[in-house]
């Protein structure tokens, strides 16, 4: 899930395309307000849950403009998101851009 305008989901797509990787691609009109569906803010919450992270707001639909998980917790509304379902078993739900470009090169031998 990414934001056409979003330069942290640009910085995921680049990864997905330099890596060769296959993708859904599922934009996310934040001028619309698409990042408030509930069905894409329970996937942030999900991740939120097993992410063990501090919440960014008051509220699950509360948007910070906080890009950042690392520094100040998960913002249920912002963009971009990763359901990774390369797995075995359970789709992996990954949130923060850098979260996500780490995840994808994984094994890679691109991080150092």
């Amino acid at each position: 899930f990414h934001s056409p305008t979003s330069v942290c989901s640009e910085k995921c797509r680049t990864v997905l395309f330099e890596l060769n990787l296959p993708f859904t691609s599922h934009a996310v009109n934040i001028l619309a307000h698409d990042n408030y569906h509930p069905a894409y803010v329970a996937l942030r919450v999900a991740a939120w849950q097993q992410s063990g992270l501090p919440m960014a707001g008051e509220s699950d639909y509360e948007w910070t403009g906080s890009s950042s998980v690392a520094a100040n917790g998960v913002d249920c509304c912002v963009v971009p998101t990763l359901v990774d379902m390369r797995g075995d078993g359970e789709p992996k739900i990954v949130i923060d851009s850098s979260a996500i470009c780490e995840h994808l090169m994984a094994g890679t031998g691109l991080l150092p």
